[in-house]
């Protein structure tokens, strides 16, 4: 760009002020939970709840025994998202459904996983 005699150049400086900056800046945190349900009509039904907190918001994806689980088209499983909360719904309980299922939570700031074990006992552990 050139400058001719007389003309002057002017700039605008733009400051965006956030009071919460905390909030723009948020790594996601999880809680894990699973839930059985027995019922005498139609049986066992188990769902993980993973409630995660995070700003920006986080893209959650869900693994079983360390291999992801891919939820379009699945006779396996289901998800349903309400606010923060992500649900996998274990469809049909088999042998197979019972494993090590794992919440990753992932944004531009950082990445968390929790674990939990699904028994047929119906007792669990929540790790990370």
């Amino acid at each position: 760009m050139e400058i001719k005699e007389n003309e002057s150049m002017s700039a605008i400086k733009l400051e965006v002020k956030n009071k919460n900056r905390s909030k723009l800046t948020n790594a996601p945190e999880i809680e894990i939970e699973q839930v059985y349900l027995q019922s005498t009509t139609t049986g066992l039904h188990i769902y993980i709840s993973c409630a995660v907190q995070s700003s920006p918001e986080a893209r959650v994806t869900w693994n079983k025994d360390g291999q992801n689980i891919v939820l379009s088209g699945s006779d396996l499983y289901s998800e349903s998202v309400d606010g923060d909360t992500h649900n996998l719904f274990l469809l049909t309980v088999t042998n197979e459904s019972f494993g090590d299922y794992s919440c990753k939570a992932e944004n531009i700031f950082g990445m968390s996983r929790k674990s939990t074990h699904v028994s047929v006992q119906g007792c669990w552990s929540t790790h990370h």
